[in-house]
């Protein structure tokens, strides 16, 4: 899936490259009708974006994708970054 892609080319330090593959993934799930299990998924891609940011010295990105993660009702009870 791709967000297991992101997190292989995260973990070489392709961090732009990541991104693109994450973005990919949060675009894919607009159309997901179950809202629960969409939230599970942008959550931990929202963070991950936001430390790919971070890598690249984007920090004002960084705080957007951690803000939007932060408005999921997922992100107020247990979204973390590592």
């Amino acid at each position: 899936n791709q967000r297991q892609e992101g997190n292989a080319l995260f973990t070489g330090g392709a961090y732009r490259e990541a991104m693109d593959v994450y973005i990919t993934c949060l675009t894919a799930m607009r159309n997901e009708d179950d809202s629960r299990s969409r939230e599970a998924i942008q959550c931990p891609v929202l963070t991950n974006l936001a430390l790919c940011a971070m890598k690249l010295g984007m920090l004002k990105k960084a705080v957007t994708f951690c803000d939007h993660a932060m408005q999921l009702e997922m992100g107020q009870k247990s979204c973390k970054v590592f």
